[in-house]
Formats: structure tokens, C-alpha cells, sequence
């Protein structure tokens, strides 16, 4: 029915949240092997599986924590981490997970595969 259908997807995308939120804490601190510009962005809809990072723009600096991972080894391990923009009040009520605030240095961290032929070492 279409009730456990809904309930189906709600339940995948909990855990997709809680997931994001797991890896962004694991890594947060982590020592990168280098960084890597993005010169292509990834197109969202082909590109938003759970481990998949999102929301990476071309020009963006990610730290690169492991390399050639996933499947034939196509992605790296990569974290983004940038400053919160200001803004007068967030509701959470609509959170993607997406992102892990360091609420130290207000920083937005998200860690995730990105494709390996989309960076390039700085």
C-alpha cells in the first residue's frame, strides 16, 4: 500500500541522515593526505547516494582521507568543510544531515566518496 511505501522512504532516509551525521563526526578531525580542487561538480541526481558528497561546487578545496575506494575504486574519501553563512534563525525541521556543524569555530562539515577524475591535487 501507499502507506508503507511512505513509511519505506522515510525510514531509508533516516538512516541516510544518520549515516551523513556518522561520518562527518568519524572524520571531522582526521588528517588529510592532501587537498584537491574540484574542477567538475557532480550533477545531483546522478550523484546522491549515502556515501556520496554533496552540495560541492566547482572551485571548492576538499581534504582527500583516502584514496581510490568504492566501486573499481573510483572515488576518494573527501571532506568539505566550510564556514556557516550568517543567518537570523535555521529551522533543523527540514535537515538533510547532509552537513555536521563544529559548533567551536562554526564550520560545516560534510564527508563523503567524490569521483577521483573530478579533482585536482593543490
Amino acid at each position: 500500500t501507499n502507506d508503507n511505501i511512505k513509511i519505506t522512504e522515510e525510514y531509508f532516509q533516516k538512516s541516510e541522515v544518520e549515516a551523513r551525521h556518522i561520518m562527518a563526526t568519524q572524520y571531522r578531525s582526521t588528517k588529510s593526505l592532501y587537498q584537491c580542487v574540484v574542477r567538475k561538480a557532480t550533477l545531483p541526481n546522478m550523484f546522491d547516494g549515502s556515501k556520496s558528497l554533496m552540495h560541492i561546487l566547482e572551485g571548492d578545496v576538499l581534504d582527500v582521507l583516502e584514496e581510490n575506494i568504492g566501486p573499481s575504486q573510483m572515488y576518494h574519501l573527501c571532506r568539505s568543510q566550510k564556514k556557516k553563512k550568517p543567518v537570523k534563525e535555521v529551522s533543523h525541521d527540514d535537515d538533510n544531515g547532509d552537513d555536521h556543524q563544529n559548533s567551536q569555530n562554526n564550520i560545516l562539515c560534510s564527508v563523503g566518496w567524490y569521483p577521483k577524475w573530478f579533482l585536482e591535487k593543490i
